[in-house]
């Protein structure tokens, strides 16, 4: 058993690979896009299938990258597509049923709103063994870019220094307010834990999250508020259907995953 970790860390390119960062992630964000436009146009989420349909035509339209590239930007476009078809055959399924509740009930129609077409501005460029290499000891990345393979050093937070020398697996790099960070997936060894004889019953608690047999609170009693609260304003946000609202839900869902801290 393996147990994944992601390492958040910063690249430091200097000016030259920067623009060589910057245009690898526009032509990987026009490959994903293609495929998305194609596949939503299509109502096609195989992957294979999806593949022997594009690959020729974002390798046209992305010349500048490598095949591997090209093949990650159509794998991420697959999932996402799945998701989003699978979305779109719920909401039409169901529009009819609530369209005649809200008759049943001598209320106007509710107004449809339809799934579009997934489409990004940034796309993570998805890296894996067979285009980037990683040197923990020298704190330097390998990865491909539009202008061949670049060195470029990094940083590692302190928080994340346990995980140095861990085996590496795929990384996306993404570009946030003018810095570079590369989000590297790494492998640790399962936890040896020692057997003994002592059983202990977890349960999740009304007021408190959870609660050992031993009579041992876990949590404090605000998350479950906090958490209630959260649901709430993405649900919210979710039903007004603007890419204004829809953002702002993708960034609640990311700081609630990081809430509570140590959970």
């Amino acid at each position: 058993m393996r147990i994944d970790r992601t390492v958040r860390i910063q690249l430091q390119p200097n000016t030259e690979q920067a623009q060589a960062l910057q245009e690898t992630l526009a032509q990987f964000t026009v490959a994903y896009n293609h495929v998305c436009a194609y596949g939503w146009q299509h109502g096609e989420k195989n992957g294979v299938k999806l593949h022997h349909a594009t690959y020729y035509e974002t390798k046209a339209l992305c010349s500048g990258l490598v095949s591997d590239l090209l093949i990650q930007a159509r794998v991420k476009a697959t999932e996402t597509l799945r998701s989003a078809l699978t979305w779109k055959a719920k909401k039409e399924a169901a529009y009819p049923k609530k369209v005649a509740k809200a008759q049943k009930q001598g209320r106007p129609a509710p107004t449809f709103k339809p799934v579009r077409c997934p489409h990004s501005e940034q796309c993570a460029v998805r890296y894996n063994v067979h285009t980037y290499s990683l040197n923990w000891a020298r704190q330097t990345v390998r990865v491909s870019t539009t202008q061949g393979k670049m060195s470029a050093p990094f940083l590692v937070p302190h928080f994340s220094e346990r995980y140095r020398e861990c085996k590496v697996a795929t990384a996306d790099l993404l570009s946030r307010k003018g810095k570079w960070w590369l989000h590297v997936v790494v492998e640790i060894p399962e936890p040896t834990v020692q057997r003994n004889d002592t059983v202990v019953g977890v349960d999740l608690g009304l007021n408190r999250p959870a609660v050992t047999s031993h009579r041992q609170f876990l949590g404090s009693r605000h998350w479950k508020e906090v958490d209630r609260r959260r649901f709430r304003l993405r649900r919210k946000l979710q039903s007004k259907g603007s890419r204004v609202c829809q953002t702002a839900s993708q960034k609640d869902v990311a700081e609630a995953d990081a809430f509570p801290p140590g959970l």
